[in-house]
């Protein structure tokens, strides 16, 4: 089957990865690098599982940046375009999905678009009455930052939401969901046909659901760091509780990635009139735990004026590149907003410099001019100087 992926980034390309052991892939990309990377056989994205999978191979994939190329064979078009958060209409930016939809309809109206993208709930619906096309499924994909390959080719589940209870539509989502569920290989995944409006919100809730998850054991942890008491021995304790169980326990800096926040927001927004209290405050709560970390690290900077800072690593989860959203990053720029510099090993960047701070990517060089190491998580690199590291990670893991 020939399938289009719109969009190279993680989400993208790990649809494309999967979909090419068994399929005819094409990628659409308007950022010509990437194409050019794609056709070249290399990863266009710092991933270490995307790029171990192209070094193996095993699967057709080619890039244009021509739409009419792109869309114009394809039977399934997979929409993995960026949506982010908009702060002046207050929502979910789905401009980029409606470009590649309505360029789908224009090239070739017989396609099924598969949107992977996340939306405002409501948005697959009013999109299609607004351009009178109603071949849209929407797929919502639950993908960790950093594991998005992984994820992909082990999926927890898959939504499949429709926006009429009709026999095409109804074809349709079961054979987007062979096409999907085909290069497992017998692998067991639930799967759920639900309404469009359904689908979006299973995503949407269940990211702020992370989201909450988060804030709360950073609150918990907050408190135990004020009082003198072991996180983690409280976390433990709680964590036993078969009904919390261990996921998603471990304190951070707050979290940051590219969906939490950005789908919180997009949901309490669109809770304003059930008059919600939950999920619109937990951004603020994860706004006031990055403050209360760096008043701590203003208070070092004050009492050790001598002393040099570094942060160990300003991305938002191990194994990830990106830095958007990253919660260590806000502390970073905190303290340099109230006169602070630090030094920075960040292999991910190029340069010698980050916002004014100096980079010092020799690992050991870094840890020797470090006399404090903010790092949000820690790992073996940093045996030997864990007396001076400045971290929450109370389970060496994400």
């Amino acid at each position: 089957m020939k399938v289009t992926v719109a969009g190279a980034g993680y989400v993208g390309l790990s649809n494309a990865l999967l979909l090419g052991k068994e399929n005819e892939v094409l990628v659409v990309d308007i950022d010509q690098r990437k194409v050019d990377c794609l056709n070249s056989g290399r990863s266009p994205i710092h991933d270490q599982s995307t790029e171990d999978a192209f070094q193996k191979g095993g699967f057709s994939l080619r890039a244009t940046n021509d739409p009419k190329e792109g869309y114009g064979n394809a039977s399934f078009v997979i929409v993995a375009t960026p949506t982010d958060f908009d702060p002046k209409k207050k929502g979910l930016d789905g401009s980029s999905v409606e470009s590649v939809v309505r360029l789908v309809k224009e090239t070739n109206p017989a396609a099924w678009c598969l949107i992977r993208s996340t939306l405002p709930i409501g948005f697959t619906r009013k999109l299609s009455e607004k351009l009178s096309f109603d071949r849209l499924l929407f797929v919502p994909e639950f993908l960790r930052e950093g594991k998005a390959l992984e994820d992909t080719l082990s999926p927890s589940r898959l939504v499949i939401g429709m926006l009429k209870e009709r026999e095409e539509a109804r074809k349709a989502a079961e054979e987007a969901a062979f096409l999907l569920l085909s290069p497992l290989k017998g692998k067991r995944v639930d799967l759920s046909f639900v309404k469009a409006e359904e689908a979006e919100a299973i995503k949407l809730f269940s990211n702020a659901y992370l989201a909450m998850r988060v804030a709360f054991f950073n609150e918990l942890d907050s408190y135990a760091l004020g009082h003198g008491l072991s996180a983690k021995a409280i976390i433990h304790g709680v964590s036993l509780d078969p009904r919390i169980g261990e996921g998603y326990n471990n304190p951070s800096f707050g979290y940051g990635g590219y969906c939490l926040s950005k789908d919180t927001k997009e949901l309490g927004k669109t809770l304003t009139k059930e008059r919600a209290l939950l999920i619109p405050t937990i951004d603020l709560a994860n706004e006031a735990r990055k403050e209360s970390l760096l008043s701590r690290l203003l208070a070092y900077r004050a009492e050790n004026p001598g002393k040099t800072i570094g942060f160990y690593r300003l991305s938002s989860k191990e194994g990830s590149d990106g830095l958007r959203s990253s919660s260590t990053v806000d502390l970073l720029r905190g303290l340099n907003a109230k006169g602070g510099k630090a030094i920075i090993y960040e292999p991910s960047l190029q340069g010698e410099s980050y916002e004014g701070n100096a980079l010092v990517n020799d690992l050991e060089a870094f840890k020797a001019k470090a006399d404090l190491i903010v790092a949000n998580r820690i790992g073996s690199s940093l045996d030997g100087v864990i007396d001076k590291v400045f971290t929450r990670d109370v389970y060496h893991r994400d």
